[in-house]
């Protein structure tokens, strides 16, 4: 999902949390993480509002290399509205 960004990223995972709804939907919790520019995290946060399908960003967490604070590693978590109710 960030090809177009060159971000390399582990596979989304799906974080078991408590089932929360609204109306019809459930709502689903993916984690990923990655290294990159840190320029490349803001660009990513401006072009993740234009995805229909996004909730939020639940969570960021950003940790610059000391040596070279243009280069990060950071972890994300987003929900997403899905239809399966089961959810986890």
């Amino acid at each position: 999902p960030f090809g177009s960004l060159r971000i390399e990223t582990k596979p989304w995972e799906e974080v078991l949390t408590k089932q929360t709804t609204s109306g019809t939907y459930g709502k689903l919790y993916l984690k990923t993480n990655g290294t990159c520019r840190f320029q490349q995290i803001l660009d990513l946060l401006a072009v993740m509002k234009e995805n229909p399908y996004l909730v939020g960003v639940e969570e960021l967490h950003i940790d610059c290399d000391p040596q070279n604070p243009q280069q990060a590693t950071f972890n994300i978590k987003v929900s997403t509205f899905t239809t399966n109710k089961k959810g986890k």
